[in-house]
Parts: structure tokens; sequence; C-alpha cells
């Protein structure tokens, strides 16, 4: 839905491939979890495969995902972008 109304997309994968759901394109950032984990991707399409860690989701680090985040909405090149980051860090 958000990118039929041309909203910005930051989406977050581990077990599936983003290719297969979300194609490619400008207008959506991925987040491909687990880069180098051979069990990648987990999921055929009917079932996923057994685990009970999720470690392909905890490869992302929410530094990245704030950094995309940021970026795809155009806050990291706003000039009050920064302040506000800093005082939320106090």
């Amino acid at each position: 839905l958000a990118r039929l109304v041309r909203t910005p997309v930051v989406a977050l994968f581990g077990p599936t491939d983003p290719r297969q759901v979300v194609g490619n394109g400008d207008d959506v950032t991925v987040l491909w979890g687990g880069e180098n984990l051979t069990c990648r991707p987990c999921y055929d399409g009917k079932r996923y495969a057994r685990c009970s860690d999720n470690i392909c989701m905890k490869g992302i680090p929410v530094s990245q995902v704030f950094a995309a985040v940021m970026e795809r909405t155009g806050a990291g090149r706003r000039e009050d972008a920064k302040p506000a980051l800093e005082s939320s860090r106090a």
C-alpha cells in the first residue's frame, strides 16, 4: 500500500528473498539480514525452515534501520535533523 501512494519504504527481510516480494526499484530500501548465512533464504514459498533464533533478522542493526529511515524520509538532509538527534540522546 505504501508504494501505491508513493510513501517512502524501508523493508526488513530475513527468511524471504526481497526480490520475490518487492521486486527491484528505487522506491524501496531493502535491508536483508543474515548476509553470510547459508540458510538464507529459508522460505521456499510454502514453508519456512526450522529456526529457533531468527538470526537473520537479529543481524540487521538498529543503527542501519535508523539510517535507512532517515535517508528515505529525507530527515538526514534537513538542517533540523541533527539537533533533534542530539537532544534525543541526552
